[in-house]
Parts: structure tokens; C-alpha cells; sequence
């Protein structure tokens, strides 16, 4: 490990640190707020209720907080991984309730117009965050689903007319109920569909997965051109921790790319890179490692596989004909993908940028909680075919 990733990991260990206390803090003002929503809709026609609801919103936070001070516990291992689940589907019920009864509150000017109907309007922002708890749940826990694309790609060669590239991303591995077996039936949908080529964009396994469990369940996953994987944030190689991705993929026989590039079947050029939001964290080691992955690329079919959708106007300036990414989980829940769009342009699903076709992955399992608003995780299937290069002037 170079001092520099070793600088990037401490790093990191103090975001993640700080990443929790934002984390409480928000969960904490959600739960305040939406309690007193609750008291403004109990206290008008059932007062006798009131203090069933101040105690049900302390109770409902202090076992968030437990949640959060022994989610690393693992002599307890099992109640820690209960407390995780309450604490991060609590995180995602709050939200989509605050959403409703801030949407209420807006449109009723806080309580100032419609002063008569308050309670009324408050009840159907009840009921609609509920729903949408409810869909949201639907949804995340749903098994991917087959979202497939084609994709025209100028000269493309006649034998790779209808190749098919499984793009798997954000499997999120090892924790929130996402297990070896879960894998295990990811690769009988994806032999269903019999992809020629299977690429894995990052964010493929959490600390706690066991490789003992998951190396057995990720042979599986096959394809006859191979399968390949980059790294994500969470599969980063971090101070003083076990590269646990980096082992199970090695053993499962899936080829971890790392700024680098390989030619498949000598008809395909496959580059990986790792994880932009990693290096970009030290000045210059994003463009280092970029320049480092395209170094004598050679011409052909290309494709640029990279866990975060950045440096995608450089990817396309290298001719490359694909990009894949993935990272933003299309904001998992909404409205969260207006938030993650203004740090991310290329959101989710199919873009073009000059030459180059980028597709983005919403991911296939989740992060925090089993929840997804609107649409389910997906596996992306891309079908290439052929479009004849038109001479200039035609």
C-alpha cells in the first residue's frame, strides 16, 4: 500500500466518522419533526393519546442511537445486524414522511392558509408518506430487475452483432440482508439471459461479507469473455482493514481491473479504473490514475469501466465507444435524486456524449435500508449492434 492510499484511507476513516454524526443528526431532526406532525394530528380529537406519542418518539430515536454505538459489535453479531436494519429502515421511513408532510406544510403555508382543514391535510400527508414507506419497501427488497438497452456502435465488427454485456453494480454485498445466497441468485438470472461479457462496477462487497461464503456464491457468476470488476468506495483499500473484495474476487476467479487495461478475445478493449471519488480526495491522483488506465490504448471496440460517472467528457476524448458506472443508486429514494444530481450530472440510465454511449446503473441491491422510490435495483443488459460510420459531407 503506498503512502498515498494510506493518507487516503485515514482520510477516510474521519469522514466516515463524521459521516455518522451528520447521520444521527439528520435521523434526529426527521424524528422530531415527524413526531410533532404526529402530536399536531393526535392532540385535536384524541388528547388521552399524546404522551403514547412523546414517549413512542423517544423510543423510537434512543433505539436509533443504540443502533448506531453497536453496529460494529461482533461478539453480538446477529443483534447488531437487527439494530442496523431497524436503525437504517427507520432512516428511510422518516424521510419519505418528512417529504409528505413537508409537501403539506408547503402547500398549506406552514399552517397559515387553509387554517380549517390543517388536521385534514396533515391526515392525507400521513397517509401518503405510509404508502410511500410502503412502496419504497416493495421495491427495495423486489430482486433486480433485467433492464436492457441497445446500443449502435460505429463499425462495429459483424461477429459482435448482438454481443450482450450484463452490467452488474452497488451489490452492496455482506450487509442489509443482501447474502451469498442472494448472489447465488443474481448468477441464475444472469445465466438466464447469457451475456456474452459480465462487468461488475463497484461497490460490490461491505466489510462484514465472509469470504468464505461469498467466494463459492461469485464462481458462479460466468460469461464466455470473463468477468471483470472495478472498485467502488466501499471496496477501496483502506488503512489497517482486510481488502475483503479484493480477496473474493480473486478466488471466485473474477479479474479486478485496476488503471489498467486488458484485450479480450483480441476483439475487445476493456479498461478499468478505481474509484474516482476515492482518488480524487488527493490532488492529481483522479487524472494520474486516468492517464495510467488509457496509457497505450490500443484502437478498436472500447469500453471504460468506472464505479463513479465522472471523467466522462475524458473517456470520450479517448475514444472509447462505452462507459459504465454506477455509484448513484438514482437516489435510492426519492426525492434524493434531485439532491444527487447536482454533484452528479449522468444520473441513471443511457446517455450519449459525443462518440461515446455512457450507461449508469442505478445498482442492483441498496445502501441503508432495503428501500428504492421509485423503480427496483436493476441488472443492465446491453445488446451491441451495428451502425455504418457515414463519410463526412454525406
Amino acid at each position: 500500500m503506498t503512502l498515498n492510499s494510506i493518507k487516503t484511507s485515514i482520510f477516510k476513516e474521519e469522514v466516515i466518522s463524521v459521516f455518522g454524526t451528520v447521520l444521527t443528526v439528520f435521523v434526529t431532526i426527521l424524528t422530531i419533526y415527524v413526531f410533532l406532525r404526529f402530536d399536531f394530528i393526535v392532540k385535536l380529537k384524541f388528547p388521552e393519546f399524546r404522551k403514547i406519542i412523546i414517549i413512542s418518539g423517544f423510543f423510537t430515536w434512543g433505539l436509533f442511537l443504540i443502533s448506531r454505538i453497536f453496529r460494529k459489535n461482533y461478539n453480538h453479531e446477529f443483534y447488531s445486524d437487527l439494530l442496523q436494519i431497524y436503525g437504517m429502515h427507520l432512516m428511510g421511513s422518516l424521510i419519505c414522511l418528512s417529504v409528505a408532510f413537508f409537501i403539506s406544510d408547503f402547500l398549506s403555508g406552514f399552517g397559515f392558509f387553509f387554517k380549517k382543514h390543517k388536521q385534514k391535510i396533515r391526515v392525507i400527508a400521513l397517509f401518503a408518506g405510509t404508502v410511500m414507506i410502503l412502496t419504497a419497501h416493495v421495491q427495495g427488497l423486489r430482486f433486480p430487475v433485467i433492464e436492457k438497452s441497445e446500443i449502435k456502435i460505429n463499425n462495429l465488427p459483424k461477429d459482435l452483432e448482438n454481443f450482450k454485456i450484463a452490467v452488474l453494480s452497488d451489490l452492496h454485498a455482506g450487509e442489509m440482508m443482501i447474502t451469498a445466497s442472494w448472489i447465488e441468485k443474481l448468477a441464475l438470472k444472469l445465466e438466464s439471459i447469457e451475456p456474452d461479457l459480465v462487468l461488475i462496477a463497484g461497490d460490490i462487497f461491505e466489510r462484514k461479507a465472509d469470504p468464505e461464503k461469498f467466494i463459492p456464491a461469485m464462481k458462479k457468476i460466468k460469461a464466455p469473455f470473463g468477468v471483470y470488476a472495478v472498485r467502488g468506495n466501499h471496496d477501496s483499500l483502506r488503512f489497517n482493514r482486510n481488502d475483503v473484495a479484493g480477496k473474493i474476487l480473486s478466488e471466485a476467479g473474477i479479474v479486478l481491473l485496476s488503471n489498467e487495461w486488458v484485450k479480450l478475445e483480441n476483439k475487445i478493449v476493456l479498461a478499468g479504473i478505481d474509484d474516482l471519488t476515492v482518488s480524487s480526495r488527493n490532488k492529481g491522483e483522479m487524472e494520474e490514475n486516468f492517464n495510467k488506465t488509457v496509457l497505450g490504448l490500443p484502437k478498436g471496440i472500447s469500453i471504460f469501466l468506472s464505479h463513479t460517472p465522472w471523467m466522462v467528457e475524458e473517456a470520450s476524448e479517448k475514444d472509447f465507444d462505452l462507459m459504465f458506472s454506477g455509484h448513484t443508486h438514482n437516489g435510492q429514494i426519492w426525492p434524493f435524486n434531485l439532491l444527487v444530481k447536482t454533484k452528479y450530472k449522468y444520473l441513471s440510465g443511457l446517455y450519449q456524449i459525443n462518440n461515446m454511449n455512457l450507461y449508469v446503473s442505478r445498482g442492483a441491491g441498496t445502501w441503508g435500508p432495503r428501500m428504492r422510490l421509485w423503480k427496483p435495483g436493476e441488472i443492465s443488459l446491453i445488446v451491441l449492434k451495428n451502425t455504418i460510420k457515414q463519410p463526412s459531407g454525406v
